[in-house]
């Protein structure tokens, strides 16, 4: 979005005006001017400032481009080219036909109407102007001149926080904000580095900074956009305006994904989950046994008359790898390790294999499951309810706290009664 610096000049004693950095919006022509900045509450800059972000966004100018050209070429004409389109009539620009302005006026006629809206020299008589095209503009750019005579009587230690308000704006566009998020940098690589910072504010870091890069790329693919707009209704405007555009696009995007990466770190410290860079990656090995163990799923299911689909298989496939590389990364190990000590064995026919027997395959290899002189039950035994007394169990805001309850519990030891045999 188009981002302006408002500075009051005092001209002369006892006269006043305003002008724009860099000439982003001039000064109005004699007629519209105002002898003096008006005086402005903090309340008033802040409304003018986040109207101001908001119809100078790409929602917004886009808005503005389209009602423009329906005034231009009017529905039907524009009707007519998208059913063409539908119909795979447009291969390329050169089967574009020719739209013709309803009612063009003449340059005369157009430099009449501006005259008389007091906006000579702010607007430009062009080609392409009919009478309900240039009556928007006319409006765009009128009401651009009243929010900058406001902004302009604003002392300057307003000035930041009217920055905020227009980078808030800037992010309630869904176009702007979807286009903060353009992936630059890949997925794997951005987890990497996320991965690599020791604390919350090291990750913000990269979120901001990952975000300033994604969100001036966004702002550049938009500024041809808001360049025709803006060239057209605020002169001066150039090629300087819109490097201060990308460069405040980078901001925005350094704040927008900073901000949602804070809500995401809270979520998780939350409810204790673990953040997504904390699983090993998916190697070509690690998906080669995938793969291999989607294979032996589905050959064992169909060997046994079981009603299993290849994409149930997959899906099975997926879970199982997602389990093993998230233990891989918690005990430093190789994901092929959790294959070898825990994939099923189907070679027999049966799904299963060792793990329904209660046999585990870590065992004949010499790495338990389980702590010693503990047999480990097959996963379809039935579990045995345990009874403690209501008032013997805190509450807990978080399952972590629960975990290390129950393990100082059994640590302590006590009078523990077990409802199906009754034994304590």
């Amino acid at each position: 979005m188009p981002f302006y610096t408002v500075i009051p000049q005092v001209e002369k004693e006892h006269e006043s005006a305003f002008s724009l950095e860099h000439h982003a919006v001039p000064s109005p022509a004699p007629a519209s001017r105002p002898e003096q900045p008006q005086s402005v509450s903090f309340g008033r800059y802040l409304e003018t400032s986040l109207e101001d972000g908001w119809q100078s966004g790409a929602l917004m100018t886009l808005r503005h481009e389209a009602r423009l050209n329906d005034a231009r070429f009017g529905g039907e004409q524009i009707s007519d080219l998208v059913e063409l389109a539908e119909k795979g009539g447009l291969t390329g620009l050169d089967d574009l036909p020719a739209l013709e302005v309803q009612g063009e006026l003449s340059l005369e006629e157009q430099r009449e109407r501006i005259r008389g809206a007091g906006l000579e020299g702010v607007l430009e008589p062009q080609a392409g102007y009919n009478r309900a095209a240039l009556e928007l503009d006319i409006e765009r750019s009128r009401a651009i001149q009243e929010r900058a005579g406001i902004l302009a009587g604003a002392p300057a230690w307003m000035a930041p926080f009217g920055t905020a308000v227009r980078m808030g704006a800037s992010m309630a566009d869904p176009i702007e904000l979807a286009v903060s998020f353009i992936p630059v940098i890949g997925q794997q690589r951005y987890l990497r580095m996320l991965g690599q910072m020791g604390g919350a504010w090291g990750r913000a870091a990269v979120r901001a900074g990952v975000g300033a890069v994604e969100g001036a790329v966004g702002a550049a693919l938009l500024e041809p956009l808001i360049f025709a707009d803006r060239s057209r209704t605020v002169p001066g405007y150039g090629a300087l305006d819109a490097v201060e555009n990308i460069i405040f696009g980078a901001g925005t995007g350094a704040l927008a994904h900073a901000g949602l990466g804070a809500l995401g770190e809270g979520k998780r410290f939350l409810f204790d989950q673990r953040h997504p860079w904390e699983v090993k990656p998916p190697t070509e090995e690690s998906e080669a046994l995938r793969r291999d163990f989607e294979e032996r799923l589905f050959s064992a299911g169909q060997e046994a008359g079981a009603e299993i689909t290849r994409e149930q298989a997959r899906a099975a496939s997926v879970l199982f790898d997602a389990r093993a590389r998230t233990w891989a990364w918690d005990n430093g190990k190789e994901t092929a390790e959790f294959y070898r000590l825990y994939a099923p064995d189907m070679q027999s026919g049966k799904t299963a294999g060792k793990m329904d027997t209660g046999e585990d395959p870590g065992l004949s290899a010499g790495e338990p499951l389980v702590r010693a002189g503990i047999r480990r039950k097959p996963d379809s035994a039935a579990a045995r309810v345990v009874s403690i007394p209501a008032d013997a169990v805190p509450e807990f805001a978080r399952m972590k706290d629960f975990a290390l309850w129950v393990k100082a519990l059994l640590a302590e030891g006590g009078d523990i009664t077990i409802d199906s045999t009754r034994q304590t």
